[in-house]
């Protein structure tokens, strides 16, 4: 409804006023105490003294206002356009007193002293009433429990120039006017955060609690990475006094995709997260002298040749598995109870502690800790117990050598200088081999250790594959023969090249782990995963062995799962690797599709059919948009002239992205020489999104969004009926938001053939 005929709109609008005009005088109040406190923290670290407590203090909580205003003064900036979008009218049962709540992204209270409340924060426990709640009786949960009551009003708010554009009253029938004007905005080259327009189902993943481990199974278009955000900033709001930015990561599926959605947590107030890949985290602890070979790049060469069966999907399916896992788990026990040697501990014959005991402590007792520290305490075992047993081995060869004398004394009777001679001698013996023991006493354990001396991670890993005989005996019929000569020839073909696949980062990160530990992980508490389909289950596993004090929550789409070859089938098989280190996950199901149009959405799953059943279709919000247009097309020339006619004719549009989406990268490079419009190719390489045109192999457009894509070639010889195509058609249809156009060189594929 138009803000000026609702019935409202005057009372709106001078709370709209107040709360502008509240903000312009707050802002400046502490801007001047910013001020202030600059000054302050300044004048203290030039006259800093660190052996005055007094000042320390002062410092400190200088300090901690200091940032605290500059927090405040980020959230009024970011308020300052658009202060709140909804309100509810909620009255407790207990209370009966009636509660009037705007709600924006930001908590902002008229003093700070009386904390009146003049807008509450979106991760507010109450403001789940607006997300979830019905007009009517309803409740929420907060730290003192469940709260019932009576929600009198749901209203949205749209706020543009400072005014109120439109007003909207929710109530049991509403329909989703308010979610599909969000939806028709162009999408630009970043995700924007949906705080206005969570949906219900989206909530209950946003909120689920801090301790949780959580899969989603979302459809395209169903904000799984956009809830995966949503859920950080709540995480960081609720559990404030239990968790801080940088106790929580992102795993990513690339750099590229981090740039796309960079902005999303800064406007929602979230800053410090750590983001990073699969290759570059492992990278981050182990010095890998290769170039990583990626999955993009196994799949890439699996599209161009069609060869399904070829080394190196069979090594990665292999490789990626859990099979593997306990073979290299085997393997590391094995080098394990190798490095410790045969011989005892011993000086002179005197055994301090025998080779069978110091393998019990180094491979049974010792076993919690990595292979570095238990050589440094298996070290400081053994100079303790030579430090017990000094005195007694110097006993003991003092016992000897004053039994020796005695024998002399009896053998020669009279006091002779013979006899004397022979006894000085003796002495001098004793006393050199006395000398002798200490010497060897201050490098017994140096010398002994220098035995125990591992190799890196990576030379172990290595070494697995230097000999088909070795995988093989360890594989004890875990794989086949021609498996293992899959594995090694494979593996010792990309490394020769000089590079090392990602699959065999998890069993190198996992050696790390088991040999030299791993640091500065021990504190993260919430590890966030998107596009889970495409990970490996041991790269799940091996995340969840090395940081075992962490909850995940994994967000990815089976449907969207090109990396078959070696990434998830079913997710009941992930809480499985949770299950098997004690701990429980809840899984949660996204069909709704908030990104296309149901024109888009309904060709999509049309071809999303040909996939086996198991994978439900999704359902889009009810926006209608253009009709999905299918050209076939005698040369790429032409397509590329109808493609140039659409990038011109977007200056008639309000759209800000346009995707020109091709099977692979050599297609991309193909019509990119075609085309008479600058677009840019994207390879996987590039660490920035940018550009408003661009040209992108469908393995690199997963989770990326478009106000209007152009599919290149959707032809009978480009696509098949296979698994893989299927979904690649799938994903490259459903990156589009308002429009969809799809080419083919020549007869269309049959997947489209319902279209």
């Amino acid at each position: 409804m138009s803000a000026m005929q609702h019935p409202d709109f005057f009372t709106e609008s001078e709370y709209l006023r107040f709360i502008f005009a509240f903000l312009e005088t707050y802002g400046e109040r502490a801007e001047r105490r910013k001020k202030t406190y600059d000054q302050k923290v300044s004048e203290s670290l030039k006259h800093y003294n660190s052996n005055n407590p007094d000042q320390f203090n002062d410092l400190t909580f200088n300090i901690e206002n200091l940032k605290f205003l500059e927090r405040k003064l980020k959230d009024i900036e970011k308020a300052r356009s658009i202060p709140y979008f909804a309100r509810i009218d909620f009255t407790p049962g207990d209370t009966k007193e009636e509660e009037k709540l705007y709600i924006g992204k930001m908590m902002l209270t008229r003093d700070d002293s009386t904390h009146e409340i003049l807008i509450v924060d979106w991760r507010a426990p109450i403001a789940s009433l607006y997300y979830e709640g019905r007009l009517g009786e309803s409740k929420y949960v907060c730290e003192e429990g469940e709260i019932t009551g009576e929600l009198t009003l749901k209203r949205q708010f749209e706020i543009r120039d400072k005014n109120l554009a439109a007003i909207t009253d929710m109530d049991i029938t509403t329909d989703d006017s308010f979610l599909k004007a969000a939806l028709s905005r162009g999408a630009d080259n970043r995700l924007k955060d949906i705080v206005t327009t969570i949906q219900a189902e989206q909530n209950q993943i946003i909120r689920a609690g801090l301790y949780k481990n959580l899969v989603v199974q979302g459809a395209a278009g169903g904000g799984k990475t956009t809830i995966a955000l949503h859920r950080i900033a709540y995480l960081l709001y609720a559990y404030q006094n239990k968790i801080n930015p940088a106790q929580i990561m992102i795993i990513a599926p690339s750099k590229f995709f981090i740039s796309y959605i960079s902005e999303v947590l800064p406007d929602l107030g979230v800053e410090f997260i750590q983001q990073t890949t699969f290759e570059d985290f492992v990278t981050s602890f182990i010095k890998i002298p290769f170039e990583v070979f990626k999955p993009s790049e196994i799949l890439s060469n699996l599209i161009e040749s069609g060869n399904f069966g070829d080394n190196f999907t069979v090594c990665s399916n292999l490789k990626s598995s859990l099979k593997f896992r306990d073979i290299v788990c085997d393997y590391a026990q094995a080098v394990i109870s190798r490095l410790i040697p045969i011989s005892d501990f011993s000086i002179e014959g005197f055994v301090i502690l025998r080779a069978t005991v110091i393998k019990e402590l180094f491979v049974k007792d010792y076993a919690f800790l990595n292979v570095a520290r238990r050589i440094a305490k298996l070290k400081a075992m053994l100079e303790f117990q030579l430090k017990n047993k000094k005195p007694e081995i110097i006993a003991h060869v003092e016992k000897i050598y004053d039994t020796r004398r005695e024998q002399i004394k009896r053998k020669m009777k009279e006091d002779s200088p013979q006899r004397r001679e022979k006894i000085i001698a003796l002495l001098n013996e004793r006393d050199a081999k006395l000398e002798e023991i200490k010497k060897q006493c201050k490098k017994a354990v140096k010398e002994y250790m220098k035995q125990i001396n591992p190799l890196t991670p990576l030379q172990y890993y290595l070494k697995l594959f230097s000999k088909p005989v070795l995988l093989q005996t360890l594989s004890n019929g875990i794989f086949t023969e021609s498996e293992v000569e899959s594995i090694t020839s494979t593996t010792v073909g990309i490394l020769k090249s000089g590079k090392i696949s990602t699959d065999d980062l998890a069993p190198v990160l996992y050696l790390q782990h088991v040999f030299e530990g791993i640091g500065g992980i021990e504190n993260v508490l919430q590890v966030v995963i998107d596009e889970a389909q495409d990970f490996g289950y041991y790269q799940l596993w091996v995340l969840q062995y090395i940081m075992k004090n962490s909850y995940f929550s994994i967000f990815g789409d089976l449907a969207q799962g090109i990396y078959s070859f070696k990434g998830v089938t079913a997710w009941k098989d992930v809480s499985q690797i949770y299950e098997g280190f004690g701990k429980d996950i809840i899984e949660y199901e996204i069909v709704q599709s908030y990104r296309t149009t149901k024109e888009i959405m309904d060709a999509a799953n049309a071809v999303i059919k040909f996939l086996p059943a198991g994978i439900p279709p999704a359902r889009s919000v009810l926006r209608y948009g253009a009709a999905v247009n299918i050209y076939e097309m005698p040369s790429q020339r032409e397509i590329a002239a109808a493609i140039d006619e659409r990038i011109e004719g977007l200056y008639h549009k309000n759209y800000k992205s346009f995707a020109i989406i091709c099977k692979t990268l050599s297609e991309c490079e193909k019509f990119k020489k075609l085309l008479k419009n600058e677009v840019k190719v994207i390879t996987g390489k590039e660490s920035d999104f940018s550009g408003n045109v661009l040209l992108v192999p469908i393995y690199l457009a997963k989770g990326l969004e478009f106000d209007y894509v152009c599919v290149a070639d959707a032809s009978a010889e480009n696509y098949s009926e296979n698994a893989l195509d299927v979904k690649l058609l799938y994903i490259a249809m459903t990156r589009a938001m308002h429009e969809l156009v799809i080419f083919s060189l020549g007869e269309k594929t049959l997947l489209l053939k319902n279209l």
